[in-house]
């Protein structure tokens, strides 16, 4: 089954490509298994909030890859500290007139911060844990509070198997009341202060025997 792909990720694409330039996508990427909130933080090595800096997209074994140099705004957890750099890849982008979209995958745009679960890559690049749903742009409400969204280019999720959702509350660790939600449930539209505080939390719990 084919899934349309998200707006603001064809509008991002677009934007970059020349005219006359060819656009490829992977209709396999559409759908997704949801990733539980614990799961998410446990599989990550660092959480920070970034701005990507440059961004450059090559060719490797028939794939566009993009690789985005990030600045750690603010640490949240794990490895990247506060003003580090880091490298991050992702499968799409633009290379000469040739375009490739990817759904599912966590899209990085030069000066648009995002807080980002982060695992260890290839060659020394990170990659972005659960792909695009360990992204979540960081936004300006009404208010001018800051807010945590969930990337638009997540795509269809689909339910995690029951064995998942209850693989929090069977672990030896302290049960908390966020052990059994999903990553989006927690932080979608919350205040960034207040995800920061959840997310330092889960870690706390999760990774205190590392």
């Amino acid at each position: 089954m084919r899934f349309p792909r998200t707006a603001a990720l064809a509008a991002s694409l677009f934007l970059a490509l020349p005219l006359g330039a060819t656009v490829t996508t992977d209709a396999q990427a559409s759908v997704s298994i949801a990733v539980v909130f614990d799961a998410l933080v446990r599989e990550s090595s660092a959480v920070a909030i970034v701005t990507p800096l440059e961004q450059r997209s090559v060719w490797e074994d028939g794939r566009i890859y993009t690789y985005s140099r990030v600045r750690a705004d603010q640490a949240v957890a794990g490895d990247l500290a506060a003003g580090g750099e880091a490298w991050i890849r992702t499968l799409g982008g633009v290379v000469g007139h040739i375009g490739q979209l990817v759904d599912g995958e966590p899209v990085l745009t030069n000066g648009r911060p995002s807080l980002l679960f982060m695992r260890p890559g290839s060659a020394g690049t990170l990659e972005v844990t659960a792909r695009a749903q360990g992204q979540f742009a960081v936004t300006l409400d009404d208010t001018k509070a800051q807010r945590l969204m969930r990337s638009s280019s997540v795509g269809v999720l689909l339910p995690p198997p029951k064995s998942v959702q209850t693989q929090s509350a069977q672990s030896a660790v302290p049960l908390a009341p966020t052990s059994t939600l999903l990553a989006h449930e927690v932080l979608h539209n919350k205040k960034l202060d207040d995800g920061v505080r959840d997310i330092a939390l889960a870690w706390k719990r999760l990774h205190a025997s590392k």
